[in-house]
Order: structure tokens, then sequence, then C-alpha cells
């Protein structure tokens, strides 16, 4: 049986120290080295192996582990459904805000950066078909990246003060990585990954579910990413 929401959200010293880990290596030395998302995935990924174990140890089967981690795939997915599509919206309002207003900042000139270095976007031009197959990646990516800054820091430090500042605290240290992600500081960028996690964090502790609330900003990312594919924007 999953444990009482109450029991698990409950401080724990030593997974409050794991936080305190992610919090120093994700937010401290990027905007110092100027470290984008290949180091701070190695880390969220090692990070969530130790957050796994701590989680999971007593447990002997792999459902009751993504249970732990709020992984399984929910069965009310209809009732979400409305997530998805919030995020095509925002997709579609972000990249008039993006081309519009900032001159191609926001993460627009990263996301063509990464649709080159993908194989998405070449000089023969766009392959859709491995744009679809990179779908599923991006959403698990988004998700695991979700396990670590709501699932282990915001709620270890929600649990020793509030859910507002427990919210603020992971979507202050994950929009800092993305300011500084690519190849020059792109602080919009900062900016909108700030308020994307901010949005995650909510919904997560909403549906405590992270296939869920990473669905929102997978729609989102992909749905840009579409758009330039479209428009030839990349």
């Amino acid at each position: 049986m999953p444990e009482p929401r109450q029991q698990r959200d409950a401080p724990d010293n030593r997974v409050s120290g794991l936080a305190l880990l992610a919090l120093v290596v994700t937010a401290v030395p990027i905007p110092m080295l100027g470290i984008g998302h290949p180091l701070t995935h190695v880390l969220i990924i090692g990070l969530l192996v130790a957050f796994g174990w701590r989680l999971t140890r007593p447990v002997s089967t792999v459902r009751r582990a993504a249970t732990a981690l709020d992984l399984v795939v929910p069965r009310d997915l209809r009732r979400w459904s409305w997530v998805p599509i919030a995020g095509v919206v925002s997709a579609v309002l972000r990249w008039f805000l993006d081309t519009g207003l900032l001159g191609g900042q926001g993460g627009i000139g990263f996301y063509a950066t990464l649709l080159h270095q993908y194989g998405i976007v070449t000089s023969s031009g766009s392959h859709w078909l491995l744009l679809a197959a990179y779908a599923p990646v991006l959403w698990v990516i988004i998700a695991v990246d979700g396990v670590v800054y709501c699932g282990l820091i915001q709620r270890q430090v929600a649990a020793r003060t509030s859910l507002h500042v427990g919210v603020l605290l992971q979507s202050v240290i994950f929009g800092l990585p993305h300011a500084y992600a690519g190849p020059e500081r792109d602080i919009p960028y900062g900016i909108g990954a700030f308020l994307g996690a901010l949005v995650y964090g909510y919904l997560y502790d909403a549906c405590r579910n992270h296939w869920i609330a990473a669905s929102i900003l997978w729609a989102h990312v992909f749905a840009v990413w579409v758009i330039m594919l479209a428009l030839g924007a990349a």
C-alpha cells in the first residue's frame, strides 16, 4: 500500500540532505561556470538514483518503486486532458512573444541549436519522423527533472516551511541553468523556465503524478518545436 500523503510529506533529514545537494549542484555552479544542460541532467539522474533508493529500498517491485516516485501512469487521464491542451495554447502565445518582442530570445535560439544537434533539422531539411520519435524521450526527460525538483526539493522544503516556499525555491533553481543553457546567456529563457516550473510545482501538488504534471511542459516545448519546423524557423 502507498504511504499516506501526510507521512510521505513529513520532513526527512536524509531526503532533505539530498534536496540541499540538488540545490547546490544545480543552482550554484552553473551561473558561475556557464555550465548548461548536459552536466545538469547528469547530476539530476544521479540524485534521482539516490532519491529512488532512499524511498524504495524496502520495495521489491518496479510498480511500487514507481508509486513511491509518483511515476505510475494514472487511470483518470480524461480528468487531466486539459493539461497538455494548456501547454499547446501557451506555446502559441510564447511563439508570438519570443519572436515579436524578444527577437528570438526566450529559448528559441537554444531550441534551434538543439534541433540541429539532434539531427531533426539538417541542411537537407526537417525530419518529422525523427521529431516524432523524440517526443516520448522529451516527456521522460521532463518527468525526471520533475522527480528531482518537485518530488525531492519542493516536497522537503514545503514540509519544513510551506508549499509556496517549496514551489518558489525549486522554480528559481530550475530557471537558473536554463538561463545559461545555450551558447549565450538568455535571461528571458530562464524566466520562462521559472514560470514553467512554477506551474509544474502547483500542478504536481494537485495531482501527485509526474506524467500529468510533465505533460504541460512537454506539450508546450513540443508544440514550439513543431511551429519552428513548420515555419522553417530552425
